[in-house]
């Protein structure tokens, strides 16, 4: 075993670069692994909507960035949040009233197109809220969901 409190030859100067590339190429497939999640935020829905999702009124509100912020702020999840995410829109389904309110950021048009998905049922991947919100409206008021 090597003795941690000797001075460093120049034969440990291998073994240390390798080491060091290790880290860092590790260190940064991490960092853009983490900077592609934060740039994709809710980027990708699934191919099909939530089965039986209804045709829903669609109003679409083009904001400046601070208010898209401000409004959207709640809907981030916490994760997202700890680690700097900045919505650029979010919606909300008023699904008894059969309404969609989209608050999209004039810097975001792209995002618009995504936020629509979500009015007309679709969901992110592995989550189910869009389905899980259609089932809860369908016990609040069945005679406008059947």
């Amino acid at each position: 075993m090597k003795n941690p409190a000797r001075p460093l030859r120049r034969a440990d100067f291998p073994e240390a670069a390798g080491i060091l590339v290790w880290a860092l190429v590790g260190g940064l497939a991490w960092a853009i692994a983490i900077a592609l999640a934060l740039l994709a935020g809710c980027t990708v829905n699934r191919l099909a909507p939530a089965e039986g999702f209804p045709k829903l009124e669609e109003r679409v509100h083009v904001l400046s960035g601070k208010e898209t912020r401000d409004i959207c702020a709640p809907y981030v999840p916490a994760f997202w949040r700890a680690l700097g995410g900045i919505p650029y829109g979010c919606m909300r389904v008023e699904l008894c009233e059969g309404t969609c309110d989209v608050w999209i950021s004039e810097h975001s048009p792209g995002g618009l197109a995504h936020e629509l998905e979500h009015c007309r049922g679709y969901d992110h991947w592995f989550e189910s809220t869009m389905a899980d919100a259609l089932a809860g409206a369908r016990r609040i008021c069945p005679e406008r969901l059947p």
